[in-house]
């Protein structure tokens, strides 16, 4: 079991290496001469190779709504949620500033177009409202941990409203939606995870990343269920903690579902280790 660990932790290295010296060139290169097309499959194949590597198996239930203008906003249980999520759709994220500053995931999230916030400074937020509202109507599908931190993913946290305001911004150009998504991690080497299960899939409190890593290479693969739910249509009347409280519901409601009712049984698509499925439903 642990040389097989050992080898999956080399693949992984060498992965990530062959990106920051291929990939991220490439990206250079393609946001200068390329399609927009080209840029959002490179990233893709990124998130993708790194979910076959790190054995998450990932099945996607509904879609992103078909509207032009869209902000997405998942529930957060662990880094993996990035790469879960980015290898379904293009994506763009808001992410705490020190991603930012980490080796290889960094230059390529600044090439994604991943959009920084500095965590406790609030006279930042309008700022980085703008800036969401502006990738929001020029066709970018926006991502936001509104619980701003990760949970332990039996429960849900508490939704922060303030970024839901970059929806209220966008409506002056046109309709907006916000759709609930919940991300629940399902099964482990096949097994149904229980509540200690969750917790130790999850990454979150004062955990370090290097042992929640090696976990995830150690033992059997994980099985995560992607749920989108019917989008939220933001109106000149909604307050941002209407549109908060409207989207923490549904997603409480869903995620309920998932990890304690009947969706527990819900198998990936497909047998292959690391396979993120076509989108179902």
């Amino acid at each position: 079991m642990f040389s097989m660990a050992y080898l999956r932790a080399c693949g992984l290295v060498l992965f990530l290496l062959g990106f920051f010296l291929f990939g991220v060139p490439t990206q250079m290169v393609l946001r200068r001469f390329g399609t927009a097309r080209m840029q959002t499959w490179l990233v893709i194949l990124f998130h993708r190779g790194l979910c076959r590597l790190l054995r998450l198996r990932v099945r996607a239930v509904g879609s992103p709504a078909s509207v032009p203008t869209l902000m997405l906003a998942p529930n957060h249980v662990s880094w993996t949620d990035i790469s879960v999520l980015g290898g379904l759709y293009p994506l763009s994220f808001l992410a705490k500033s020190e991603v930012g500053t980490w080796p290889i995931i960094g230059p390529m999230a600044r090439l994604c177009g991943t959009i920084f916030v500095v965590r406790g400074r609030r006279t930042a937020i309008p700022a980085v409202n703008a800036q969401l509202a502006a990738h929001m109507r020029r066709g970018d599908r926006v991502v936001l941990f509104a619980e701003g931190t990760t949970g332990d993913g039996n429960r849900l946290m508490k939704f922060h409203s303030s970024h839901f305001e970059a929806a209220k911004i966008a409506l002056r150009d046109g309709d907006v939606w916000v759709q609930p998504v919940s991300i629940a991690y399902m099964r482990r080497d096949g097994l149904p995870l229980g509540r200690i299960g969750r917790m130790q899939v999850a990454w979150y409190g004062d955990m370090t990343l290097a042992p929640h890593l090696w976990d995830l290479l150690r033992d059997g693969p994980v099985d995560c269920v992607v749920s989108f739910d019917e989008p939220v249509q933001v109106t000149q009347a909604m307050t941002r903690k209407d549109l908060c409280a409207a989207v923490r519901m549904t997603t409480r409601t869903r995620l309920g579902e998932l990890v304690h009712g009947h969706a527990a049984d819900v198998k990936p698509v497909g047998t292959n280790v690391g396979l993120i499925a076509s989108p179902a439903e």
